[in-house]
């Protein structure tokens, strides 16, 4: 009655009751209102709290916002289109590029039609790069170098032991005549002083024959010493030679495995991309 038990966007009618008037909130778009909650509001538009509309920036705007690259033909430059996803498309031709040295880096790029002959030249091709492509050309790549390094390798590595068997067989030679030549100087001064007492002057003849036999007996002894020693050093430089190429042989083995084995599994990985694209 009045304005007792009126509350707010309320008025009392002349018979007593409650009669809502309409506000800004109450979800009725009405009055002067452009909108009211969700009434009277478009796409890409929301409302305020004024009940007025406000245009939302979106893709199709024609204004580059949102992360958008660009939109309609704001944001273009030469050589570009604006697709519907506000994202930029390279005018040309499409190419699978593969970056020279490096062609498992390969992308898709677009190029003009004079530039397209010179990316041909260096092994790109028309079209999309294709994910299975891709891999077969990766796989192809490290057969042909891990092969090209397996077959270096093997040239490398028997040259390698060649040499080192040359250069170790002459170590030993030349540490086996230094000790022989050592042997056969000793065994010759001795020889020679032995002969030069025998041809001292005034010598009895039993002094002599004395003499003689002492010279023989340690000539032959040292003859003996000499031929031994000559032929254990003999034997062990034959040792030492058969050790040093077994060593070498090991050390190329070991090499040669692992050469073999990175191109056997680059050649399986090759043939295995290949056989899957057949099927």
């Amino acid at each position: 009655d009045g304005t007792t038990g009126v509350g707010n966007h309320q008025q009392c009618s002349s018979g007593c009751t409650l009669i809502n008037l309409p506000y800004c909130g109450d979800g009725v778009k009405n009055g002067t209102e452009q909108c009211d909650g969700s009434a009277g509001v478009g796409l890409h538009q929301e409302c305020s709290q004024s009940c007025t509309l406000v245009n939302l920036p979106y893709c199709g705007d024609g204004i580059v916002n949102n992360n958008e690259q660009c939109d309609g033909s704001a944001g273009i430059n030469n050589g570009q289109t604006c697709s519907s996803l506000c994202t930029f498309v390279e005018a040309g031709i499409a190419v699978c590029h593969r970056p020279l040295g490096n062609p498992e880096n390969a992308h898709t790029i677009k190029i003009s039609a004079d530039a397209l002959k010179a990316h041909l030249g260096h092994g790109d091709t028309v079209g999309a790069c294709v994910e299975e492509n891709l891999e077969k050309n990766k796989a192809e790549d490290n057969y042909i170098k891990a092969k090209d390094n397996y077959e270096k390798a093997k040239v490398e590595h028997s040259n390698a032991l060649q040499n080192q068997k040359q250069e170790g067989f002459g170590k030993i030679m030349n540490a086996y005549q230094a000790k022989l030549l050592k042997e056969e100087y000793s065994y010759r001064e001795i020889r020679d002083r032995l002969a030069n007492a025998l041809r001292g002057q005034g010598q009895s003849k039993v002094n002599y024959s004395k003499t003689m036999n002492e010279y023989k007996a340690r000539l032959a002894k040292e003859d003996w010493n000499y031929r031994q020693r000559r032929e254990q050093l003999s034997r062990a430089m034959q040792v030492q030679k058969n050790e040093c190429s077994q060593k070498a042989m090991n050390e190329y083995r070991v090499k040669m495995v692992k050469e073999e084995e990175i191109y056997r599994k680059a050649r399986n990985e090759y043939y295995k991309v290949t056989q899957t694209k057949k099927k």
